[in-house]
Formats: C-alpha cells, structure tokens, sequence
C-alpha cells in the first residue's frame, strides 16, 4: 500500500491567496507605550527589576501587545475559512526589527499586512509583516515578520516576500558558546503572562484543552519564551543595554512548559565572518529540548559616551 501523494487527500485545504492583499494594509491604530504597561510585562517575564522598564527603553518584545492583534487581523483576512475553523494555523518563527528604541511614554502608530506566501510540501507559510511608526515624522522605529505555517493548506504559487534569513549554521562549527543561560520558568507564568500580555489563548491556560491538543500539558506562550531568550541576549550580548538590540530573531521548534527551566546557549563566531555583533543563540529546556532554533541577534556598538550608535 502506498502513502498518498502530498498535497492530496480529504485532511488538504487547497487555497488561492489574492496578491492585491499584499498592499491592503490593517487601519493603523495608535499605541501609546505605557510605562506601567512596560513594568508589567517586564514583571510577566521575570526580569529581576521591572521598574527600570518604565523608563529609558521598553522590554524587548513588549511591542508584540500592540502587534498580535493585526496579525491576527491578516490571518483573518486571508485564510480559508475552514483552515481558520480547525485552528491550522501554527506560529513558526518571529523576526523582530529595532530600528530605533522605543520609549515608554511615547505614542507610535501600528499597521501590519500580509507580507508573503509560499507554498511548501505539507503546507503554507504564510508571512505578516507589522510596523511601528513615529506619528510626526513618519520613521518606521519597529518592524516585525510573523511567521505562520499552515497545516495541510496548499496553494499552488507563492507570492510576496520571503522572511529573512537566520537559520542557524551547525552547532558544533560554532566553537565555545560566548554565554549559557539559565531561568525558571514558574508554575503560573503563563497566567501572569497572558495577564500583561493580552494573550489568553486556551493551551496556555487550561490543561484539558491542551491535552486534547496533544500537548503534555499547559503551554508556554512562544513570545514569553522569546522574552526570556531576549532577557539573555541583552543582558550578555548587549552588555545589559537593551537600546542597542537591532534584531531579534527565533524559530519556535517544540513547546516549552510551566515549572522547568530553560538555557540559552550563545554564540558570537566572527571567525565566520558573521557581521560584527551578531550572535546565533538557542534555548534548550532542562529535558535537553531545543524549544527555540535559528536564534539570531544584531547588537549595535556602543558609542564613546557610552549610549548605543
């Protein structure tokens, strides 16, 4: 007996994805960025002192609480409906852009679009693109891609852009990791997360409902995942100077759980000839699971007064 051919048989979603979408963009809503909002979200990730957050430059992926909900927006817009219906969306990968700091107390304007489809043999991925502008002048000072497979939806031509590239070269060509990081992750921190965050998706909150999902339980949200890795990053990469994160990009390769601890592993190999201050990083859990792949870092230098350049 045979396996059915891929991209075939009842399970498969066949799709035509509209080119005009890629220059409809959601209508831009304004996002004040709240300090306490800031002390918040920076107290949901653990960070050892959350009032620093208020001031200065927000947690690193505080802005994803402003750009969830449009990609939510392009997901609605654009896939089937039944693909919509059984949830075959999964979130695969995130790139984040910082092209300026952003600063609690500040007012930036939000819109986000679909940036990119392209078929793969299992499914579709499906690219958002979301940016943050300053409302004066107009600068783009935070830009994010989500990346969404889409299982068993197939469509015959790709269109769009790409999502940039970070895979992560061959661990052990890498050499001696520049840094290991470890942080407990706690029983209720998807509660405190989905809190500060907004995200009260059902696997990350009730344990029945991610069993049926195939899950070993309650879920870590991916982004707090992230944060946590961003919290290493900065803190050992960034000389603890979060304003000169430039980037910030991860692959989400298996779930993390509540109660366990998670490491992110670092390295910074110029003998590569990777561009001077990027770092590669992975995250493993305490059962030797890569959660997160493909991390990739851009740290700008640090200027001779001591503020990022």
């Amino acid at each position: 007996m045979t396996s059915p051919r891929a991209g075939t048989g009842p399970d498969v979603i066949h799709a035509r994805f509209d080119p005009d979408a890629l220059t409809a963009w959601t209508p831009s809503r304004t996002f004040f960025v709240d300090p306490d909002l800031c002390r918040r979200y920076a107290a949901a990730t653990n960070e050892p002192d959350p009032e620093r957050w208020a001031s200065g430059v927000a947690p690193p992926l505080l802005c994803v609480v402003a750009t969830v909900p449009h990609v939510h927006t392009v997901l609605q817009q654009n896939l089937p409906e039944r693909a919509r219906a059984e949830n075959r969306s999964v979130h695969g990968e995130h790139d984040l852009h910082y092209h300026e700091p952003v600063v609690p107390g500040s007012t930036l304007l939000v819109r986000g679009r679909l940036y990119g489809v392209h078929p793969r043999s299992t499914g579709t991925v499906l690219v958002t693109q979301v940016e943050m502008t300053d409302p004066g002048s107009g600068r783009v000072v935070h830009e994010e891609h989500f990346v969404n497979f889409l299982r068993g939806v197939m469509t015959d031509e790709a269109i769009g852009q790409a999502p940039a590239e970070h895979r992560l070269p061959d661990v052990a060509s890498l050499g001696e990791p520049a840094a290991t990081v470890s942080y407990g992750v706690d029983a209720d921190q998807t509660f405190r997360y989905a809190e500060a965050s907004g995200d009260h998706s059902i696997y990350h909150l009730d344990d029945t409902a991610a069993r049926a999902a195939g899950f070993a339980g309650i879920i870590v949200h991916g982004l707090c995942t992230m944060a946590f890795a961003g919290r290493a990053v900065v803190g050992h990469a960034c000389g603890g100077d979060a304003s000169r994160l430039r980037r910030l990009a991860v692959r989400f390769s298996r779930p993390m759980y509540p109660a366990h601890t998670m490491t992110t592993t670092l390295w910074s190999p110029p003998e590569r000839g990777e561009p001077a201050g990027r770092f590669r990083f992975q995250v493993n859990d305490d059962q030797g699971v890569t959660v997160i792949t493909d991390g990739l870092a851009q740290v700008g230098p640090v200027g001779k007064d001591g503020e990022a350049t």
